[in-house]
């Protein structure tokens, strides 16, 4: 049966079609537009109009994508931004499609689940990080159960609209921010619980953890084989969290592998990856292409 999952997020909007036979998710077509939702939301908690309007009109051009695929089943998600503005049914309202609003838990455990159709990662213990626009979710488990999940309020979007930094960032911004993921971190970093999963694979999983591998394998265009071959060690990302931070957002945007449009909010994202690895004392991430939106078919939303 062919399905498809638009995902409304808060700093895009993203589409996978994909043929679901006898238990097996084969993606078909997978592509995104930035659309920037959570851009001034978090203030007054209010979607901007201009925000609504660019989401509004991706996911339509989505759903006739997914018509003209021949899908047969298609949904629609939002996350956290969707979730927290109290005008969210303007949104909602303007498109011919019923959206379900994921909570905290739902993004954690449909994102664990996505990355469980890995066949390389299915047989470990995970701890699975989806570091978003607007929240970063960790779930820890294995094939045969999903031991423990937590959302918190740490996004790249999220950071970038509460300490915006200049064209070319400082010493002190960078510390600013890096203060401020670190705080953030802190109820996961003290609890006995998430500490102890240093044996545990640590998994990226998202748009931000796929830009640290493509920037990493210096390729411009989505390859999920290679993607999800990368691990990158602890000093392989405070390297590229150094070399985003140290360059203006002209030289930012001529990074291979990184796409020109988000080289302002992956200064934050990249950082959120850099501090998880040293606030758990974890050596690696390991990569998965295959998050919220597997998820969401694997459940069968």
């Amino acid at each position: 049966m062919r399905q498809g999952v638009i995902d409304i997020g808060s700093n895009s909007v993203k589409l996978l079609i994909a043929d679901c036979i006898d238990g097996q998710i084969h993606p078909v077509k997978e592509t995104s537009t930035q659309t920037r939702l959570g851009q001034g939301l978090y203030e007054h908690r209010l979607l901007q109009p201009k925000a609504i309007e660019a989401t509004v009109e991706s996911v339509r051009s989505f759903i006739s994508l997914a018509e003209l695929d021949g899908v047969e089943k298609l949904i629609v998600i939002a996350t956290s931004a969707v979730r927290e503005a109290i005008n969210a049914s303007q949104l909602i309202a303007a498109i011919d499609q019923p959206v379900f609003i994921l909570s905290g838990d739902d993004e954690a455990r449909f994102s664990f689940s996505g990355v469980m159709t890995s066949n390389h990662l299915a047989t470990d213990n995970l701890l699975v990080v989806d570091a978003g626009g607007g929240s970063t979710e960790f779930t820890s488990g294995n094939l045969t159960r999903l031991d423990r999940h937590i959302s918190i309020s740490l996004g790249s979007v999220r950071l970038m609209e509460n300490f915006p930094v200049s064209d070319n960032p400082t010493t002190e911004q960078l510390k600013t921010v890096r203060n401020a993921i670190d705080a953030q971190l802190q109820s996961i970093a003290c609890s006995d619980y998430w500490k102890s999963k240093t044996n545990s694979i640590l998994v990226g999983v998202g748009g931000v953890a796929t830009i640290l591998a493509m920037m990493e394998l210096s390729i411009e265009d989505f390859d999920r084989t290679r993607i999800e071959q990368v691990a990158l060690s602890r000093e392989q990302i405070v390297c590229w969290c150094n070399k985003l931070w140290s360059q203006p957002l002209a030289r930012r945007q001529e990074i291979k592998g990184l796409p020109a449009n988000r080289a302002d909010v992956a200064l934050y994202g990249c950082l959120i990856y850099e501090r998880i690895l040293m606030e758990l004392h974890h050596d690696q991430l390991c990569i998965s292409t295959r998050g919220i939106r597997f998820g969401a078919l694997v459940n069968n939303f």
